[in-house]
């Protein structure tokens, strides 16, 4: 039964169902009441829902320097639920031609300029001036307005040391799976070096890599395995 004070029902008009956000202050510059937005609810990830920014709050969240942005659906799902929780996706520009990059070739960023490491470089790529894109001398990267070095993106080869442990999984023996991955770290080039639980091997990083690719390939072709490796380009090397 319920208590004086206590809500029976909720009547909501589904016309002032906003989703509540958070942004970094950082960030919440390039943010404008009316710009598009797509609203992903929990429970449905993998659906996107249209919507816009319907208003942005004059204060902000003093303790985690966050903007509050209010993002209405532009027609509201028939099966909503008020306090679920969801993730609001704001366009606030658009360039008129770019060049995706992995997040890991990203060098540097300072004042909209992008410094790209590998085979192209964006210069001054912003929301209202795309540039043109060209490719950056060898071992060169741009952080506009100038080139610099890349210290990624080096061409002498590393020093580096493995320890490599093989685990076969019911197999009636373990030999096998521990003489194959052996076997193609010495056809890397790479001397192995076997102990009570693992074996370990010093050489250029490339040939580890690629040895590695290889040891497991064999061992996994022999059956389940589960195989464990420690790397390192910090550890003493063995004379």
């Amino acid at each position: 039964m319920p208590v004086p004070g206590q809500a029976v029902f909720t009547l909501v008009d589904p016309r002032t169902i906003w989703v509540l956000g958070y942004v970094d202050e950082r960030l919440a510059g390039r943010l404008a009441v009316g710009q598009p937005a797509e609203i992903v609810l929990r429970s449905d990830p993998r659906g996107r829902l249209s919507g816009h920014v319907a208003r942005i709050e004059i204060q902000s969240d003093a303790m985690n320097e966050e903007r509050l942005v209010e993002v209405a659906f532009d027609q509201t799902p028939p099966d909503i639920h008020l306090a679920e929780q969801a993730e609001e996706i704001v366009t606030t520009g658009m360039l008129a031609r770019a060049v995706a990059v992995p997040p890991t070739a990203i060098n540097d960023r300072t004042g909209g300029h992008v410094g790209v490491i590998d085979q192209c470089a964006l210069d001054d790529i912003t929301a209202n001036s795309p540039r043109n894109i060209r490719a950056p001398p060898p071992g060169k990267c741009y952080a506009a307005p100038a080139p610099v070095d890349c210290p990624a993106r080096r061409t002498e080869a590393m020093t580096a040391s493995a320890q490599i442990a093989i685990y076969p999984l019911r197999q009636e023996r373990l030999t096998p799976a521990v003489e194959a991955v052996q076997q193609a770290l010495r056809d890397n080039g790479l001397r192995a070096k076997p102990g009570p639980m693992s074996t370990y091997v010093v050489g250029e990083d490339q040939a580890i890599f690629a040895a590695l690719q290889a040891a497991f390939a064999r061992a996994s072709g022999l059956g389940h395995v589960v195989m464990t490796v420690t790397l390192s380009n910090a550890c003493p090397i063995p004379d």
